[in-house]
């Protein structure tokens, strides 16, 4: 391995876009570990519905990552 190349930035090159195809459901996905998962899951290429009583907070980050967002009763 060359000299500061970290082995991490290997392993998250080679995900990059690894999820076209894919549809991701979200429960919780408004804010807090579900938004990071949302935010991931869409920039590697997958459709990803958020689910959450948080509506506003739901609704901007699915305008933001290019999801849809459903109102969670």
């Amino acid at each position: 391995m060359e000299q500061g190349v970290d082995k991490h930035d290997d392993v998250q090159n080679s995900s990059v876009k690894r999820m076209i195809g894919k549809v991701a459901v979200l429960t919780g996905g408004a804010r807090g570990i579900g938004a990071a998962t949302a935010k991931m899951f869409a920039e590697n290429g997958a459709y990803v519905v958020i689910a959450d009583i948080l509506d506003e907070l739901g609704a901007t980050l699915a305008d933001s990552t290019g999801a849809r967002y459903i109102l969670a009763m």
